[in-house]
């Protein structure tokens, strides 16, 4: 789904996942992959050359639940620390400049709170 909007962009897009990821996992697939798809299409959005990279890890826990944690990265156009501290806020806009060029940005804190009843 990521891949044909990247292609257009002549972006690369990696996948990277841990071998030790179990085949069968608990959770809520349908909010996950929403997240997922809105982090990656962001990466894409606010890209405009490099590529953008999927990595998902098994992170063995010692109360006995192991958890996956994902991490998006890109080599766009990034976000300052300034910003990065207000990420968190009610739909704060991180830069207005990009907002005009790329569209709204801000979701942090809804996809915060969905992870988190995950």
């Amino acid at each position: 789904m990521i891949t044909p909007r990247a292609q257009v962009k002549r972006l690369a897009v990696i996948s990277n996942l841990d071998p030790d990821i179990p085949r069968f996992l608990r959770g809520d697939p349908q909010r996950l992959r929403q997240v997922l798809l809105n982090l990656l299409n962001n990466a894409v959005k606010f890209t405009e050359k490099g590529n953008v990279t999927l990595h998902a890890a098994l992170v063995r826990n010692s109360d006995g639940w192991n958890r996956l944690r994902f991490t998006v990265s890109d080599t766009g156009i990034g976000i300052s620390d300034q910003a990065r501290k207000r990420l968190f806020e009610p739909f704060m806009q991180s830069d207005s400049s990009t907002t005009r060029k790329y569209g709204g940005t801000g979701l942090c804190l809804a996809i915060f709170k969905i992870v988190n009843l995950m």
